[in-house]
């Protein structure tokens, strides 16, 4: 009991120093915060913000009525700018955004030594890469082969990055040899597409999750077993969502840090589904009771819910959606003694994804205050 506490007492600091970062965040401060949150054996909490000095410009008077100010020269190096360039100048509030699109006319090149990475740290390094908006990805490798640790056997290097570009819209394998390969993008990225992007996104998610429980209800091993080519494809539209805004698109009147959250937290949510998927089929397709794939569906009606919220905000809707939060939470709970191992497993999955979407809600919210 004692244990427990001390769990919740941690939790409920952690959440507190969370909300106020995020309050010191969004009151505009031209300030880098850094928050370390971790928590070793003999239970302390070490935390540690740091920031970095705020930069400061004479406003200058050109001519009779024309005030500038000077660019701080590490940026400009960063974005190679010159003389004649144009940047998007972007009113938020208070602030002034000062946003360079020489990143998409411009070609920014990043060099990689993926030697003695696994098959998934791989992926996830180009995928990176790629979200973070680099247009030439130069790989460099000294091993023609790497452990895949979920099945322990080994795979061949160029096989896994010619199928994490086929995730990667508008990027091409362009050379490669023995040593190493170079992956282009040749996508406008104009960010035109951003919007509906992220529609698509939403209803293919709702789409797979509904398929998930037909799959569970009818025993469907194929169906259930289609969660995989579901999650790439849903993965594939987010990277290049972010991707996207990493390039400077936004949507009007939405933040943009706060779409970023919801769309790696939706990545998440997918992953979530698949990881179930893999261990049904892998438990031999255990039947699931009426109880369980009602939980599953209203945790799925959820997610509607919140899809409902994102485009038009309602009080009621979030009301509505703390009430079967409470309401799914309160059956799980009620009737652990009744699942089976197999089950209770499934039900696990479901239930963290039913956090996931809350945290959803909460983002959301602070972007419709703010």
């Amino acid at each position: 009991m004692l244990q427990n506490n001390c769990m919740l007492c941690t939790g409920r600091i952690i959440s507190v120093l969370l909300i106020y970062l995020s309050r010191i965040i969004d009151q505009g401060l031209n300030t880098k915060y850094i928050l370390f949150l971790n928590i070793i054996t003999n239970n302390k909490l070490f935390i540690s913000v740091e920031s970095s000095d705020i930069m400061k410009r004479k406003v200058n008077l050109v001519g009779i009525n024309t005030l500038t100010i000077s660019l701080p020269k590490k940026w400009v190096d960063i974005h190679e700018l010159k003389k004649g360039d144009e940047l998007d100048l972007i009113e938020e509030g208070d602030s002034l955004i000062i946003n360079s699109k020489l990143n998409t006319s411009h070609n920014r090149t990043l060099n990689m030594d993926i030697t003695g990475l696994d098959r998934t740290s791989v992926l996830i390094a180009i995928r990176g890469a790629y979200r973070a908006g680099y247009d030439v990805i130069q790989i460099k490798f000294d091993k023609q082969n790497v452990i895949h640790h979920r099945t322990g056997g080994q795979m061949k290097l160029l096989s896994i990055i010619h199928e994490t570009v086929n995730l990667l819209v508008g990027s091409e394998i362009v050379s490669q040899d023995e040593g190493g390969c170079v992956i282009k993008d040749f996508s406008a990225n104009t960010g035109d597409e951003l919007e509906s992007t992220i529609r698509r996104i939403f209803l293919l998610l709702m789409e797979s999750t509904s398929d998930f429980v037909k799959g569970l209800t009818k025993r469907d091993t194929f169906l259930v077993s289609t969660m995989d080519e579901k999650h790439d494809t849903i993965s594939k539209f987010i990277s290049y969502s972010i991707r996207m805004i990493n390039k400077g698109a936004k949507i009007p009147g939405k933040r943009s840090e706060i779409i970023y959250h919801i769309l790696l937290s939706l990545d998440n949510i997918m992953e979530v589904y698949r990881s179930s998927a893999r261990d049904y089929i892998q438990f031999n397709a255990p039947k699931i009771s009426a109880k369980t794939l009602k939980i599953i569906g209203e945790i799925n009606g959820c997610l509607r819910i919140f899809y409902e919220m994102y485009y038009s905000f309602d009080n009621k809707k979030s009301s509505e959606f703390i009430l079967r939060k409470g309401e799914i939470k309160a059956q799980i709970l009620n009737k652990l003694d009744e699942y089976q191992l197999k089950e209770l497993l499934i039900i696990h999955y479901m239930s963290h994804n039913l956090d996931l979407i809350w945290d959803l809600v909460l983002a959301l919210r602070t972007d419709v205050i703010n």
